[in-house]
């Protein structure tokens, strides 16, 4: 008798074969871009670098600006910080809805002592992205859109209310666009981090204990945030605040009056030219599935998923699995979320809402 999973396995191929994927696999897709985006996210800045550079030269001027942030990152982590700030001065001039490039920049500006040009960066971020639901009150009245230009509804607003990171772009008094990704909400902790550090280098107290804390509730690194806390105590004449953030580091050490952070975990994600990678977790994703792999097929498309979560393909594909596992409810969250990203609603979506319905029934 064949296993659960075996015929699981065979009834996907058989049925959702034809329709299942992550994204068209295209003849030209730069074997460069591909293998440097998975040095990048392993932490072989070197390789991915130099893979990044031999891409540009079979690329368009539009392609290699997608590629802009990854550089200036990567140059980031080699504290290569000139390379770094050309590539990102690059990439906001291209992209100004994405705010990573911008925090790179700050965390250049700050571990040079640059601190005007790094408070510069950081307020621009302050002004433009959210962390909390405070944005939904500036889209009441008015029909938000998607990037794509698709007016979002109000039940799509109330299931993205809790995203973090979001960019509002102002078009006219009636038209905002909403982008979901503009802030790795990942960076959120190392944010609040480093406008503490600017607040206290610009002996600005209240504000940098303030942000310290809020870096703390975001857990970034705690020794760090407690590091530059005690410090700012230290400033302050305030010696028993300080010995009590040490103590809770377990740190003998009192640092200096004039500590300044010589590191920052900053996190990085491909944003616009991950297609390349996604396209090869494709061939992954149906080679796992061909042989009745199905926890690693799943494994692979939710990575596809963390890697790009603005594409809408992979929800489809696992509202598909859902369904064939009898996870019903799953599989209606994994198609309202497509249904949000843009997906098409075709012949083969209204044939799922309408399968996914009537299970519920039943």
């Amino acid at each position: 008798m064949k296993s659960k999973s075996t015929i699981l396995a065979f009834f996907l191929l058989t049925v959702f074969f034809s329709s299942i994927q992550i994204l068209p696999r295209a003849r030209d897709i730069s074997k460069y871009f591909s293998q440097a985006d998975e040095e990048i996210l392993s932490g072989e800045y070197d390789k991915a670098i130099a893979n990044y550079l031999k891409g540009m030269m079979f690329t368009s001027w539009r392609e290699e600006a997608e590629i802009f942030d990854d550089l200036g990152y990567a140059y980031l982590q080699k504290r290569e910080y000139e390379k770094a700030k050309r590539y990102l001065i690059q990439s906001i001039g291209f992209h100004r809805e994405n705010f990573n490039p911008r925090f790179y920049l700050a965390v250049i500006y700050i571990l040079n002592n640059e601190i005007e040009l790094a408070a510069e960066q950081l307020k621009i971020i302050e002004e433009n992205v959210y962390f909390d639901q405070s944005w939904m009150a500036k889209t009441s009245g008015l029909d938000p859109q998607k990037p794509n230009g698709k007016i979002i509804k109000e039940n799509e607003l109330e299931r993205i209310k809790n995203e973090k990171g979001i960019y509002l772009e102002k078009k006219s008094l009636s038209k905002t666009i909403i982008h979901l990704d503009a802030f790795d909400e990942r960076n959120e902790g190392a944010f609040y981090f480093a406008q503490g550090v600017v607040y206290k280098i610009n002996e600005e107290f209240d504000e940098a204990q303030r942000k310290f804390f809020e870096a703390l509730e975001a857990n970034y690194n705690e020794r760090e945030v407690r590091l530059q806390l005690a410090n700012l105590y230290l400033k302050q004449n305030k010696k028993d605040e300080a010995e009590e953030q040490l103590k809770k580091i377990s740190s003998r050490v009192i640092p200096f009056p004039d500590l300044h952070p010589t590191k920052f975990d900053v996190h990085h994600r491909l944003k616009y030219h991950d297609n390349y990678i996604i396209a090869d977790m494709h061939t992954t994703f149906l080679k796992e599935l061909e042989k009745g792999k199905i926890d690693e097929a799943i494994m692979t498309l939710e990575k596809a998923i963390g890697l790009k979560p603005s594409n809408p393909q992979p929800y489809l594909t696992m509202a598909k699995i859902s369904i064939a596992k009898e996870e019903i409810e799953i599989a209606a969250s994994y198609l309202n979320t497509y249904l949000y990203l843009g997906g098409k609603k075709d012949k083969e979506v209204y044939s799922l809402l309408n399968l996914i319905e009537k299970r519920k029934k039943n």
